[in-house]
């Protein structure tokens, strides 16, 4: 498995396709549903994580580092509370994406841990997402945290009921409210990164969002 960020059209093309695939609401939708439906303004703003099994786009998911002045996502759809991390401590991370054929294996947390290391990189410690109700477990037992926010989305004639989930690297990366399975198989290369690099964990210091490449 490699892992790239989208860095043409085509790419991008890819990722779109693969949601049309495998979304549940794409699914149920008009057959002629377009492609560009399939995504929005925040794509153009992201870096949008590609995995590959020889060449073929397997899954995705988009890192966005908002700025002070920008609006969550998660806040479009439910009242954020102040005690909430603040934007320029915030990743926002949206759109998993990952085939059928993939879903068995360790696919996903080979995602996760490409999306730890690049939020690590851009110096920021908490994730933000949503887990719909029937994959929030799966999500706590791999460190994330499930909030009391919560709300519906409608697209097409799906209804999603999600959850916002909050993931604190530092807590994952010192082994708080993680199993011990999960942790072995991504914090050891996250830590191995951040001591290469001189990065503190307990530690991090902020600076402006920028994109970047993965990290191996």
């Amino acid at each position: 498995m490699s892992y790239e960020f989208a860095h043409s059209t085509e790419d991008y093309f890819e990722v779109l396709q693969l949601r049309k695939d495998n979304y549940r609401w794409a699914q149920a939708s008009s057959p002629t549903l377009r492609l560009e439906e399939l995504g929005d303004e925040r794509d153009a703003r992201a870096n949008l994580l590609i995995a590959r099994h020889r060449g073929k786009c397997v899954g995705s998911l988009r890192i966005i580092f908002p700025g002070p002045n920008d609006r969550l996502e998660q806040s479009e759809h439910v009242a954020l509370p102040n005690s909430f991390p603040p934007k320029e401590d915030i990743a926002e991370v949206t759109r998993i994406c990952i085939d059928p054929e993939y879903r068995k294996g360790d696919l996903m947390l080979g995602m996760l841990k490409q999306a730890l290391l690049t939020v690590l990189q851009n110096n920021r410690s908490w994730i933000v997402g949503c887990a719909e109700d029937n994959l929030l477990p799966y999500y706590q037992a791999i460190g994330a945290t499930g909030t009391d926010l919560k709300y519906q989305w409608q697209l097409g004639d799906v209804t999603h009921n999600l959850t916002v989930i909050l993931f604190d690297i530092v807590d994952y990366l010192n082994q708080v409210g993680v199993s011990q399975a999960a942790w072995s198989l991504i914090a050891p290369d996250i830590l191995t990164f951040a001591s290469h690099n001189g990065i503190p964990i307990s530690t991090i210091h902020f600076h402006s969002p920028c994109k970047t490449k993965p990290a191996q």
